[in-house]
């Protein structure tokens, strides 16, 4: 893995805000909009998430959500 920088949001709010993004997938919203509308990027949602070890996956055409 990488040698890249501390993380400088703390991980209370790191977590928080991947749970906003994921509940708002979970209802239907589009990844990078769910993110927008969270006050983040998606490509830092992503980053956030990989390093905690959150998983949403949300297929809205089917309906169906399963979280790992």
């Amino acid at each position: 893995m990488g040698k890249g920088c501390q993380f400088k949001t703390p991980r209370n709010e790191r977590i928080a805000k991947v749970e906003a993004v994921n509940e708002l997938r979970r209802a239907g919203m589009n990844a990078r909009k769910a993110a927008d509308k969270c006050g983040i990027v998606y490509a830092k949602y992503r980053h956030w998430a990989d390093d905690l070890g959150i998983e949403c996956k949300y297929n809205s055409r089917w309906g169906d959500t399963t979280n790992l």
